[in-house]
């Protein structure tokens, strides 16, 4: 019966065969060491997945230049995106949550619909920087209470309040 050796660490870190360089990566406030699979934002320790670094470090090594979908897939799966997968939004989320839940004073990633991913280090807008509270999406400032029903003519919603005919 055959064994298996178990690749050490820095070994296992590498995707698909390739191995990940050791160059770190400084952006604002936010270092990427790719051969530790770590990221350092504002001396919070961050550590990622293999897919996660590759991701990071692509779009880090061209910080405020849009990579679309295809590209960052291309380079970091090396093969061709079909438009129905999602990794690289699911990779991109991740490394959303992970980063702002280390330092929710910047935003780091930028979506542009349509076109890809864009990594610029920026303060977070002050609404956005405060942790677990959301902000309201609620449009009229009457209270639920106030509004006795809710109708439906010609296709339209109208609210009606409790004082109107």
């Amino acid at each position: 019966m055959a064994t298996r050796a178990v690749p050490a660490p820095r070994e296992s870190a590498a995707v698909r065969g390739r191995p990940m360089v050791d160059e770190s990566i400084l952006v604002g406030p936010v270092q990427v060491l790719p051969g530790q699979l770590l990221v350092i934002v504002e001396g919070n320790r961050v550590w990622l997945t293999p897919r996660e670094m590759e991701v990071l470090r692509l779009l880090a090594a061209h910080p405020g230049q849009l990579l679309s979908r295809s590209t960052i897939f291309g380079a970091v799966w090396q093969r061709r995106l079909d438009p129905r997968d999602r990794s690289v939004d699911v990779q991109v989320a991740h490394l959303r949550a992970k980063l702002s839940q280390a330092s929710s004073h910047w935003q780091y990633i930028h979506t542009h619909a349509g076109g890809g991913y864009r990594f610029e280090p920026q303060p977070a807008p002050e609404a956005d920087a405060r942790r677990g509270q959301r902000r309201s999406r609620r449009t009229d400032a009457r209270a639920p209470s106030e509004i006795a029903k809710i109708t439906i003519g010609s296709g339209n919603l109208a609210r009606k309040r409790r004082d109107e005919p």
